[in-house]
């Protein structure tokens, strides 16, 4: 191993000779009289030099004082000072100029710095800006969080950019079926639904007397609706909607999702309710196929009236009509049935289990 300067020096101290050069050194001392002259008149020209700077600060400390007392402008002392700075105008654009030139000098050091560490990242195959080598790379070098992060730094925002890269709104985790990870989706659910037992907006906590959200909230939320739509937007995320839609397609596709989960669980708990998921005709178990028969067989005349009840527009939907069952405490006359003992139902034919 090579020897470094402290250790060449201390060895021809220790054979009398000047540690800087190899001449011999002063009686009593580590250097020779050469190097002892050079040393002083370096310090010399050091100490001179640093003279007149620290008066000429000095006195630029005192003119600035002086100039910012008087209300003059602290670099030229001759225009007055603007409102809300020491400068005069012409000397306050200057120094504006002067600090955007300092800021761009400084970007250009960062990004070059910047430029460096991401093409290393780049050909070991890891992320260029987390460098993170247990995360996979996922689009243009970067792996999935940090791919959403520079998404959202442009148009997109930061809902769209993370619904495109799988990532949970709430956590770093993965996203499934949903805009949030399971975790985060049960514990939305959970507060939501421990809100409307309380009688508390689901959207900020406030007390509320009808509905699930308060006056504020459902402001807020409609004039986002109708801001979004005016724009062409999607009315969830903000990206570019389909034409003649509220919704991007992305949006679409998870609202039909999460409409078709929820469906599933009221019919669940219908199904529950009234005896559980098997037809009393048959004893068919296929819950898919499972329906909930009104006995007296007036379906249709029960749904005209459900939508006079709840003043709507709409179609009676199994979605709308499990919601009334649950929220009535599932009322008798219905039962569940599978489609085959429903047509010998409506058309008045001994179903299996009856005639047995």
């Amino acid at each position: 191993m090579a020897k470094t300067s402290k250790e060449y020096a201390a060895e021809r101290r220790a054979k009398g000779l000047c540690g800087t050069c190899k001449n011999k050194a002063l009686p009593g001392e580590s250097r020779c009289q050469t190097c002892k002259d050079r040393d002083a008149a370096r310090y010399r020209a050091n100490a001179k030099s640093k003279r007149p700077h620290a008066a000429r600060s000095e006195r630029d400390h005192e003119t600035y004082e002086i100039r910012k007392i008087a209300g003059l402008c602290v670099g030229c002392g001759k225009a007055p000072q603007l409102p809300g700075s020491v400068y005069g105008k012409v000397c306050l654009e200057k120094q504006r100029a002067r600090q955007q030139k300092r800021a761009i000098a400084h970007a250009k050091t960062q990004a070059r710095k910047e430029q460096v560490l991401q093409t290393a990242a780049r050909k070991s195959g890891i992320c260029i800006d987390c460098a993170d080598e247990d995360r996979q790379i996922f689009r243009d070098d970067r792996c999935r969080h940090c791919w959403a992060k520079w998404r959202a730094r442009g148009s997109v925002s930061r809902h769209a950019a993370r619904c495109e890269a799988g990532i949970c709104q709430n956590c770093d985790n993965l996203a499934t079926n949903t805009v949030r990870c399971d975790i985060c989706e049960a514990n939305r659910s959970q507060q939501r639904a421990s809100n409307r037992k309380q009688r508390l907006c689901t959207g900020c906590s406030r007390p509320i007397t009808s509905g699930t959200k308060c006056d504020r909230c459902k402001q807020q939320c409609r004039e986002k609706y109708a801001t979004r739509k005016a724009a062409g937007l999607c009315v969830d995320c903000g990206e570019p909607a389909i034409t003649g839609q509220t919704k991007c397609a992305l949006c679409r596709e998870r609202a039909r999702l999460k409409n078709r989960r929820k469906t599933k669980q009221l019919k669940d708990q219908v199904l529950d309710a009234y005896g559980g998921p098997i037809c009393v005709g048959c004893g068919e178990p296929e819950k898919a196929i499972l329906k909930i028969d009104h006995i007296a067989q007036n379906g249709a005349q029960r749904r005209r009236e459900l939508l006079k009840l709840l003043g709507g527009t709409q179609t009676m939907t199994s979605q709308r009509f499990y919601r009334w069952l649950r929220d009535n405490n599932y009322p008798e006359g219905f039962r569940v049935l599978c489609p085959t003992c429903n047509k010998k139902a409506r058309k008045g034919i001994p179903l299996p289990n009856e005639s047995a």
